[in-house]
């Protein structure tokens, strides 16, 4: 394609968009207020890919049901239909619903768990917010 064989580094892995990667400038207690998060609560991200999954629904009826003391930040992606559902959704612990975002570092972030399709895509993404 033109280019020299010094201009070509062999890589492996998957393959993510550098904010990943940089620090998230924020103080976990103050930025998840503005979602309506208590910061004194473990904070779960449940995220499916870009389109959600109805068994998110499913999940969160099942944590707020438990007695833990949790709360959740919910990623629907691009299903707008889910994204109503769950924030018409009743519940005894704190929930953040969004839609599509490009923000799932910044969510990641605010998160101390992820409950999520166990794919590399998701793993890999939540693994550099883990390591900090």
């Amino acid at each position: 394609m033109g280019f020299s064989d010094k201009a070509v580094f062999r890589t492996s892995g998957m393959i993510l968009h550098p904010r990943f990667y940089e620090p998230e400038p924020l103080i976990r207690s103050e930025n998840g207020k503005t979602l309506g998060l208590d910061p004194h609560l473990p904070t779960g991200i449940v995220l499916f890919g870009g389109y959600g999954t109805s068994k998110m629904l499913k999940i969160l009826r099942q944590i707020d049901a438990s007695p833990l003391a949790v709360q959740l930040i919910l990623i629907c992606g691009r299903n707008e239909k889910l994204t109503r559902t769950l924030r018409e959704t009743k519940t005894r612990i704190p929930i953040h619903v969004e839609g599509f975002t490009t923000s799932i570092p910044y969510y990641m972030a605010l998160s101390d768990f992820f409950i999520g399709k166990p794919g590399p895509g998701s793993i890999s993404e939540a693994l550099p917010n883990a390591c900090r």
